[in-house]
């Protein structure tokens, strides 16, 4: 390879890194307002719970249930999600976790978010 080779190949290389970088920063700006799932597996049904993130570790649950093919068709790419939930069973934070998440091994959360409609949330 040439010196004149090697200074283009390491330019567009440089310049497809900044554009690359540019483009993820643009998605989370965008990202707000987006509807994102996880899921919870319970014996044999798959929960999805839909929610968007209002502002950094602030959720709007926009549902939960187990009748949303997402859940089932895309179970092992969502994140896990498990509401925590008062005395009164109000689920007031939704905790997220990596996608290969295993109960018995993992503790520690991705995300943690409180819930800023706790009332909309129905929980078993």
């Amino acid at each position: 390879m040439t010196r004149t080779q090697k200074i283009w190949s390491n330019s567009v290389s440089a310049i497809s890194n900044y554009l690359d970088s540019k483009a993820q920063e643009e998605q989370e700006k965008n990202k707000k307002g987006l509807v994102e799932f996880a899921v919870f597996r319970l014996i044999d049904s798959v929960w999805t719970i839909g929610y968007i993130e209002e502002e950094p570790g602030f959720a709007k649950i926009l549902m939960h249930d187990r009748s949303n093919p997402i859940g089932y068709h895309c179970e092992k790419s969502l994140l896990k999600g498990k509401f925590i939930e008062t005395v009164e069973r109000v689920a007031v934070e939704l905790v997220l976790y990596s996608s290969d998440f295993n109960y018995e091994r993992e503790t520690q959360p991705l995300k943690k978010l409180k819930i800023i409609n706790p009332k909309y949330v129905f929980n078993y």
